[in-house]
């Protein structure tokens, strides 16, 4: 389905042709509008790029510069008439395509050479799009439909704020057939951080339970061996009865019937829990019962954490651990470097290997008195020849990885204070890496366009997550380990299921490249920012299309800066918090937000109860395609630094806020 310019093709035909294309949809009645102005993209793209295979490249700047201005400012890369800051810029990328040979080579036309633009059209808008063609033709526009997808949907013609919410990628909208399969998004009750009232499972069940399920839940659990940060505990006098309640609800749970939107226990082969891990639960379990209980009424105490740099080394990734007591940086100079955050704790470090030679090995305490009984507060790893752009600390706290711009990603030990192994797969620079709540599990994404599952105990990559058309910017695993969601600088946010590599969902709706994922504590809301400062929560539990409960375009100032670069939903999933750098942190009312589509998770969870009839149920009754909120009725409170652009945001289990970044020196 490529083109081909010819060289008898007449540039006049081609303005004229795409005039009256224009003249057409302006001459439609006001509800067909929006939906068929979807098509100007498309077409433009395809005649500028036919003038430019047929050497005609002086008529091709001219076609450009007649009617450029007029496609969205979004697609131009410009700040918009409304104050919005610059998009992703795909027609500046396509400006510089501009002699013959760039057409065949040029990466961001590779969705308009394979035709996978995709357009969605009602019936009757589609009808009126065909007859205009149909009058005319052979002529460029009409050629140039040829190589859009276009898809007919159901129903009367989307408002301009519906079909708007929807676009902005690299190829146009998301089709419906993307997302039609099941999503597993619920998160086992006694692994979930969700509200108080449901965390009676996680408190009270300590390590108890056998086989796989036990093997899951424990090695979800991971976290560090010390209790939370200062600055977060619950309320003494609820603890007697959470306790008791705890047991409770862990007795009730045996009888009670399983989520039919949660994954099997066993869906993911995991390794067998070790001694330590099963400890480190139970601390864990004790931590998250002291946790503040959030809301817009209760806001959560913050701390922030500022690398003071040399002119040399900036501080390029961030990453805290999910007791919130380890911090590490990686560096523009190829650098890592971890902060010990409690002055109580310092870092681990294994004893000598002639001390652990004299360890008495079938003690059950040997894991403990494996360590050194000296603690630094700071140490730096070594290893990297490239800038290091992405770090990812292991829920235990025993392993880190790093992704570097030398195209390779690096486990890391957190006891040796040395580099395991180096994996190599990645043929460009590596813009993200994370490690699953499970552990064992971690994901990288880079400029390759791929995204990669690997596990601590391979060095090849167990799945490869394909189709995006640009780099990989952010990988995030879903709570209960089962999904890798990935954002691209094509615009679109992609889910893919682990267990066979399938991509489950094709989301799009940002008008700048998504920068940062993260997940709501149930896991059936995602939320994405984006460089364009948007910010947008979607969810999952639909079928057949994509809703956005919220989709905020000026969550923070991109102007200022990069727009959203970090986000964290609180341990009860009360309340969201973002960072960018504008160097401020933002706090909304997520609970607001989730509860829009609270009718929606009813019907979707009554739908069917077992795993594989989970898989081929009937998709719920139709949603409305975006429930919008005013931003200002969701948004809480903005907090302030001085010049911290931020990189990293985290609750701890105390529902403490933590943030991290780097001094800018910029004005």
């Amino acid at each position: 389905s490529e083109f081909i310019g010819k060289s008898d093709d007449d540039a006049t035909q081609f303005s004229d042709s795409f005039n009256e294309l224009i003249h057409f949809i302006e001459m439609a009645l006001d509800v067909h509008k929006p939906e068929l102005s979807g098509v100007l993209y498309p077409v433009f793209v395809h005649l500028y790029l036919r003038l430019v295979s047929a050497d005609k490249s002086a008529d091709a700047v001219a076609f450009y510069n007649r009617f450029g201005p007029a496609l969205p400012a979004y697609h131009r890369g410009e700040e918009g008439s409304d104050g919005d800051p610059a998009g992703c810029g795909h027609l500046q990328q396509l400006r510089a395509v501009t002699r013959s040979g760039q057409v065949a080579t040029s990466p961001v036309l590779e969705g308009f050479r394979s035709g996978q633009y995709t357009v969605i059209l009602c019936k009757d808008s589609h009808r009126l799009l065909k007859q205009f063609l149909a009058e005319r033709p052979g002529q460029p526009a009409d050629s140039a439909m040829d190589h859009v997808t276009v898809e007919e949907v159901d129903g009367p013609p989307r408002s301009r704020q519906a079909v708007e919410s929807r676009r902005g990628a690299l190829l146009g909208e998301a089709g419906r057939e993307a997302n039609r399969a099941r999503i597993l998004y619920a998160v086992a009750r006694d692994t979930s951080d969700a509200g108080p009232g449901q965390q009676g499972g996680t408190a009270g069940g300590g390590g108890s339970g056998g086989g796989a399920n036990n093997g899951l839940d424990d090695s979800t659990a991971g976290g560090g061996g010390g209790g939370g940060s200062a600055g977060g505990g619950g309320d003494g006098d609820d603890d007697g009865p959470k306790k008791k309640k705890g047991k409770k609800d862990q007795a009730a749970g045996k009888n009670a019937k399983p989520d039919p939107n949660a994954p099997a226990p066993d869906r993911i082969p995991l390794p067998e829990l070790r001694d330590r891990d099963r400890v480190e639960r139970r601390q864990r379990a004790r931590d998250l019962q002291k946790r503040q209980r959030l809301g817009p009424q209760s806001l959560p105490s913050c701390c922030l954490y500022t690398a003071h740099n040399s002119s040399d080394e900036r501080v390029t990734a961030c990453d805290i651990s999910e007791d919130g007591l380890l911090l590490c940086c990686g560096t523009e100079h190829s650098a890592i470097k971890a902060w010990a955050l409690s002055s109580r704790d310092g870092l681990e470090e294994l004893l000598s290997a002639e001390e652990l030679d004299k360890l008495d090995t079938s003690d059950d305490g040997v894991h403990l008195r494996m360590l050194a009984d000296k603690h630094s507060m700071c140490r730096q790893l070594l290893g990297h020849s490239g800038s290091v752009y992405s770090v990812s600390i292991a829920p235990n706290k025993q392993l880190l990885v790093s992704g570097s711009s030398d195209t390779t990603v690096r486990l890391w030990s957190l006891q040796l204070w040395s580099c395991l192994v180096v994996l190599r797969g990645h043929h460009e620079p590596v813009w993200s890496v994370r490690f699953s709540p499970l552990g064992h599990y971690f994901a990288s994404g880079g400029a390759d366009w791929v995204a990669r599952l690997w596990a601590t105990d391979h060095c090849s990559p167990l799945r490869l997550f394909c189709g995006h058309l640009g780099d990989v910017d952010c990988v995030r695993f879903h709570p209960n380990g089962n999904y890798v969601a990935t954002g691209s600088s094509d615009g679109m946010v992609r889910l893919f299921d682990v267990l066979n590599g399938r991509c489950v969902r094709a989301i799009s709706g940002h008008k700048g490249a998504p920068a940062c994922l993260d997940f709501s504590g149930c896991g059936r809301f995602l939320i994405t920012g984006c460089t364009r400062g948007g910010l947008i929560v979607w969810d999952l539990a639909v079928t057949g299309g994509q809703v956005q409960v919220a989709h905020f375009t000026r969550a923070h100032d991109a102007c200022a800066g990069g727009g959203v670069t970090c986000l964290a939903v609180c341990r009860d999933s009360q309340l969201l918090a973002t960072g960018g750098l504008d160097s401020a942190v933002r706090l909304w009312d997520l609970a607001k937000l989730t509860a829009a589509a609270a009718p929606a998770a009813a019907t979707t969870s009554s739908s069917s109860t077992g795993s594989q009839q989970q898989q081929n149920a009937p998709p719920p009754p139709p949603t409305p395609p975006t429930c919008q909120f005013d931003a200002a009725s969701i948004f809480v409170k903005a907090l302030y630094t001085k010049r911290t652009p931020l990189l990293a945001l985290h609750f701890n289990r105390t529902n403490v806020l933590l943030a991290a970044g780097y001094f800018s020196a910029d004005e």
